[in-house]
């Protein structure tokens, strides 16, 4: 029985997409980016709806919106848009 190191499964092995070979590395990169610039509109979504919150009705009424907009707005989770 054979022993493979780590280096050599992430360095030799390829994952194939759409015809075009990319290294397993390359691939973790990518997902990983993906996941931070989620977690980075997640949040940014929050922050938003957090200024929200806290404007006065001169200011609504300065953005066409009504309490009841904003209400909605600030109930939903940060995962949704």
């Amino acid at each position: 029985m054979s022993t493979i190191s780590r280096q050599s499964i992430w360095s030799d092995t390829a994952s194939v997409i759409g015809g075009t070979t990319v290294a397993l590395g390359a691939l973790a990169a990518q997902c990983v980016l993906v996941v931070l610039q989620t977690v980075f509109i997640w949040q940014q979504r929050a922050h938003d709806r957090h200024q929200l919150a806290t404007l006065d009705d001169r200011m609504m009424a300065d953005m066409g919106l009504s309490r009841a907009d904003i209400d909605c707005e600030i109930r939903k989770p940060f995962w949704m848009s």
